[in-house]
């Protein structure tokens, strides 16, 4: 998982292509039916996963920095 903007960096965004990964936009993030779409779109990628046709998913949370030393 990643967000859609991370497409635009050079290789990065080639190597979260060919991976295929879940990717969010940031632009509307109190939008619930962003949420919800994303939430059906990893329970599908886990039962797909869980059959063996894609490879498991992993998620990193993340956050903003205060003061660049701790995680909000």
């Amino acid at each position: 998982m990643g967000k859609k903007e991370t497409l635009a960096v050079p290789l990065i965004g080639s190597v979260i292509e060919a991976l295929d990964f879940l990717l969010v936009g940031r632009d509307k993030k109190d939008s619930k039916d962003v949420r919800e779409k994303m939430i059906e779109d990893i329970a599908e990628r886990t039962r797909q996963a869980e059959k063996g046709l894609v490879p498991p998913i992993g998620i990193f949370p993340e956050g903003a920095t205060t003061n660049g030393e701790s995680l909000l």
